[in-house]
Parts: structure tokens; C-alpha cells; sequence
């Protein structure tokens, strides 16, 4: 059936009747095939939670907490130093200016190869194994790499929550999943709606949590 109106896609408007109706009906009758199929693996109490969750969630993403800018420039100058100082001395020991410290391939070569570190679990340069090969050797190389890391995740998040704020009003904005998590949990972000943030995380870092707030002269009202 779907061959009859192969030479009308993109617009069945044009279509005949007779043969969008065909169409119309394979449509049901697969929707209502895979029900039956489905139904019994199905907990409908759950499903209508879902469901009813899902409206929610779609008011939800067409607003979102402020950034409060002034908080931001302030992380940013704090945490800039640091940061481009154990790029220097990452660089420094690896010899190389060249060196790219947000590079995983890069990192294994300074590790492994140039400072002959033991690995861990291959060549894993992942918080786990980080930490375990300093514990094991009493090199501070990877903690500067784990310190490093943690710096730049923020300046990164940072970045992104500028630009979320700057195309919302101020406002940054997500996209909410039901599904997703093993743990039930909601899922937040999309990597391919440029303005999107992820949200879910935010509990992890304090950091992050005091930039978000539900009013940007919050300062004037505590002073007030």
C-alpha cells in the first residue's frame, strides 16, 4: 500500500482519495497488530503515568530557571587561572607544546608512554583509573589531570549555559525524557538542539547550582 502513494510523497494533499484511504487503513491496521502484540508486556497503570507526565514535561521545556550572569563571570574569572595553569605544566611535562590536555589520546601518550605510568585498565584515562594509578605509583600527574578535567568540564557547561540564557531570554532551557535512565530518573538535554542544556546533573555540583536562580535581581531584593 505503501508503493500507491509512492509518487505523492512529501505531499499527500494531492493524493487520490481512494488511495490515501487505502493507505490510511494499513496504518491502523499495523498500529493495532503491534498493540495486540505488545499489550500483554505492557503495565498500563505505569503507561498512564507516563503519559499524563508527558504534558508536564512539555510545559516544562517552554520555560526554565535564570542564569544569574554576574555569578558566571565571577566562576569564570576564579577558576580561569588555574585552569590555563595545569594546561602549562601538563604541557611542560610532556615536552610538547603541541599538547592538547582536553585530548584522551594525548593524555595516555603523556601517562604511559612519556612518563611510563603502570596502566590500570588499558589505556584508560578515565577519573577511576586516574586515581588508582596515583594511589599505586604517588605520582600527582593524574590528579592534575582529574583536577584539570574538572575545571574545564565547568568552563565548558558554563559556555553552553551562556549560550542557552542568550537565546532564552535569559532563560536556559532543555529538553525532558521520560525514559532513558535505568533508575527511572527523568533525562535532560539534547546534543542536536543547539540552545539545549542538560539540567539533570545539576544536583552533583554546587558550583552550578548557585548560578541557577528563579529571580535575576535577587541581590536587590536580599539588600531591599
Amino acid at each position: 500500500y505503501k508503493r500507491m502513494l509512492a509518487e505523492w510523497s512529501g505531499n499527500y494533499a494531492n493524493a487520490p482519495l481512494d488511495q490515501l484511504a487505502l493507505y490510511n487503513c494499513g496504518d491502523c491496521d499495523v498500529t493495532k497488530r503491534l498493540e495486540a502484540r505488545t499489550a500483554p508486556h505492557v503495565n498500563l497503570e505505569l503507561l498512564k503515568v507516563y503519559i499524563n507526565t508527558a504534558f508536564t514535561l512539555d510545559k516544562m521545556e517552554e520555560t526554565g530557571p535564570l542564569l544569574d550572569l554576574p555569578a558566571v563571570e565571577e566562576v569564570e574569572h576564579r577558576i580561569g587561572k588555574p585552569t590555563a595553569s595545569l594546561a602549562r605544566s601538563l604541557r611542560k611535562l610532556a615536552d610538547n607544546q603541541d599538547f592538547d590536555p582536553d585530548s584522551n589520546k594525548w593524555l595516555a601518550w603523556l601517562l604511559f608512554d612519556k612518563l611510563k605510568l603502570p596502566e590500570i585498565n588499558g589505556r584508560v584515562t578515565e577519573k577511576e583509573e586516574l586515581a588508582l594509578m596515583a594511589n599505586q605509583t604517588g605520582s600527582k600527574v593524574p590528579l592534575m589531570v582529574s583536577a584539570y578535567r574538572r575545571l574545564q568540564k565547568v568552563r565548558t557547561t558554563l559556555a553552553s549555559y551562556r549560550k542557552s540564557a542568550s537565546m532564552n531570554n535569559g532563560e536556559l532551557h532543555t529538553v525532558w525524557w521520560l525514559t532513558g535512565a535505568v533508575t527511572g530518573r527523568l533525562r535532560s538535554g539534547d546534543k542536536e538542539t543547539e540552545g539545549v542544556v542538560n539540567l539533570q546533573n545539576l544536583h552533583g555540583n554546587p558550583i552550578m547550582q548557585n548560578l541557577v536562580v528563579s529571580d535575576v535581581d535577587w541581590r536587590e531584593a536580599l539588600e531591599g
